[in-house]
């Protein structure tokens, strides 16, 4: 048994469809977009703990360094 659908139906299917697509373009750029984003987040957070754990050695050197010479 087939399915009739009126013009008027396939006229609102078709433009479903269509406002569909242009949605889904529109959610994988901003997918794109926010990936691109974590990516330079995760790099600046790696850059950050590099920094801070080099100040860190150079702080403990400092202070092992006072400390042996206290003694």
């Amino acid at each position: 048994m087939a399915l009739a659908l009126s013009p008027e139906q396939v006229g609102s299917y078709a433009q479903r469809l269509k406002t569909t697509e242009v949605r889904i373009e529109e959610l994988t750029k901003e997918v794109e977009e926010a990936k691109k984003t974590t990516e330079a987040f995760d790099e600046e957070v790696c850059e950050e703990v590099a920094d801070f754990e080099r100040i860190k050695r150079v702080e403990f050197r400092s202070q092992l360094g006072h400390l042996a010479d206290a003694h």
